[in-house]
């Protein structure tokens, strides 16, 4: 009979440790790969809050805006007298700028008053769209009434 190395016990002991090897490399895959599962969930719900704080953040900031356009129609004496009154408007635009910074210049006044006016009767459109969405909305609204006048 032939010498064999597949016969002796260093043989059998090589493939054991090789099997256990194998094994233990598996299993550090599958303990990666759930780590990397817990922090992908991780990163997933916090995107997922980060998302809904925008979209909460941009529904306050449309409400907060509309609600600050009622203001001036009111502050200006109503709907009518809203179309005309831009006094107020700079008084106003000139005033918050100085408490808040930018963003309140006379131009966003104008339109958040426009969108008061625009959807003081119907309330689902607002609640749909974005400030930006709106203001593009409102931009195009006042170009029209503007070659209407002309």
């Amino acid at each position: 009979m032939l010498f064999s190395w597949k016969n002796t016990p260093q043989y059998t002991q090589n493939i054991h440790l090789h099997h256990l090897n194998i094994l233990v490399i598996f299993k550090m895959v599958i303990e990666m790969d759930k780590h990397y599962k817990n922090i992908k969930q991780l990163i997933e719900n916090n995107l997922i809050e980060v998302k809904k704080q925008e979209i909460s953040t941009n529904y306050h900031t449309l409400i907060t805006y509309y609600n600050v356009g009622k203001e001036l129609v009111e502050a200006q004496g109503g709907e009518e007298r809203a179309k005309y009154g831009n006094k107020i408007i700079v008084d106003y635009s000139i005033r918050l700028t100085e408490e808040f910074g930018k963003g309140y210049d006379t131009s966003n006044l104008k339109r958040m008053r426009q969108l008061y006016l625009c959807f003081q009767k119907g309330g689902a459109l607002p609640h749909q769209l974005n400030w930006t969405s709106l203001a593009i909305i409102l931009i195009q609204l006042l170009n029209i009434t503007s070659v209407a006048d002309s």
